[in-house]
């Protein structure tokens, strides 16, 4: 699962992250000190997330996806946190949505395939259908060679594990 990158704060830099999310934190004083086209409520997601705390990230995405909700980054990012909470409905949900706000963005489909392999049991149409749209939207991209290798071993895996296939 990859987390959509984003730009630097550069103005946190050499903090902790908590000395980072105070500054930051919306609900310290709402203010936007990285400018005004910067949604703060995101880099606060952010700072959570790197800091493992991804309960408290979810949270902040969910603000920032109120300010902007066709934000894809968000929408990638709190999927992502989702994800690694276990939460897998909301992350896919997430992340379709993201597939309709940009629908030739191969990030979502390629953690949309780990999240119905990660599926009890696996969900082989989904895993074909998301990492075949990978390799679809960006059939040159390090992204499309990566989901294609993921395909085989997920193709060859699923042949062995499933009997008259």
């Amino acid at each position: 699962v990859k987390i959509a990158p984003s730009a630097p704060a550069a103005s946190t830099k050499g903090l902790s992250s908590k000395d980072a999310v105070a500054r930051f934190d919306t609900n310290a004083g709402g203010l936007w000190p990285l400018g005004p086209t910067v949604n703060p409520n995101r880099q606060v997601g952010k700072l959570y997330f790197d800091s493992g705390l991804y309960q408290d990230a979810v949270v902040q995405f969910e603000k920032a996806l109120q300010l902007a909700p066709d934000d894809v980054e968000v929408l990638l990012s709190l999927g992502v946190a989702e994800y690694s909470l276990n939460n897998y409905a909301a992350a896919e949900q997430h992340w379709l949505r993201a597939t309709e706000v940009a629908p030739d963005l191969p990030e979502p489909w390629y953690n949309l395939g780990f999240l119905y392999m990660a599926q009890t049991p696996p969900d082989y149409a989904g895993v074909e259908r998301a990492w075949g749209k990978v390799i679809e939207v960006a059939p040159d991209s390090e992204l499309a060679q990566t989901a294609a290798a993921h395909l085989e071993r997920f193709r060859a895996s699923s042949a062995s594990a499933t009997p008259g296939r």
